[in-house]
């Protein structure tokens, strides 16, 4: 029992630091084999699927004192996270803007936008978005010449699968105030009048992105969908 009881650790740090390529590029094997170590010894699975058990690792890496050093690196673990759930995410359809056409503009406002399944929103105090996006690049002298006088500031990440792809982009503030609105099940009447008379007028741009990125799947009426 024993015996079984090591190899089960064993396998799950070698699949939670397989997880993450890039924090595995940015700390080494030993590095991150030693926090994945750390976090199975401590959390055990809850579900046979990998993607649930690594979900927190996050978490983990924010507590785990030798990572202070670096902290951008749960993060940077949260955009591959984001990734991963969607890529794996239930496959839907994505509709064009032009959908709204066909809404009479007495039930517009009342009208909600159900969004793409795999959409994640990763914000980070640090440039995590840009640090993953630099390590996607083919080579090594490519992802330096990327990472050179990178700002360090705050960043907003917007994962979507819409097709068979994931893109991951930077997103400004005013599209995730829109997100956050309809995620909290704003209506688009509700979340236009939460932009108030400064951003009104960037509102239909910033639907339109919203739109193009293939994050919106329905609009929802009464429980029906356009």
């Amino acid at each position: 029992f024993n015996v079984y009881l090591n190899k089960s650790a064993v396998s799950l740090t070698e699949a939670l630091a397989d997880s993450y390529p890039v924090l595995r590029e940015l700390v080494g094997d030993e590095f991150i084999t030693a926090m994945a170590r750390a976090y199975v010894a401590g959390n055990l699975p809850a579900s046979p699927v990998l993607i649930h058990y690594v979900g927190s690792f996050a978490e983990f890496i924010d507590g785990f004192p030798p990572a202070q050093a670096l902290p951008c690196l749960a993060d940077v673990t949260r955009v591959e996270s984001a990734w991963t759930h969607a890529y794996h995410a239930t496959d839907s359809t994505r509709i064009s803007v032009n959908a709204l056409q066909r809404i009479t503009p007495d039930l517009l406002d009342g009208s909600r936008l159900q969004l793409h399944p795999s959409l994640q929103v990763v914000q980070s105090d640090w440039p995590a978005v840009t640090i993953w996006s630099a390590h996607q690049l083919p080579s090594q002298n490519d992802r330096q010449s990327a990472l050179e006088g990178i700002a360090q500031t705050g960043e907003c990440g917007l994962i979507v699968r819409p097709e068979f792809e994931v893109n991951v982009q930077l997103i400004e503030p005013i599209v995730l105030k829109l997100l956050t609105a309809l995620q909290n099940g704003s209506t688009l009447g509700q979340a236009a009048g939460a932009f108030g008379e400064n951003d009104i007028a960037q509102f239909g741009a910033v639907l339109g992105y919203l739109f193009s990125t293939g994050a919106v799947a329905a609009i929802r009426q009464n429980q029906e969908f356009a």
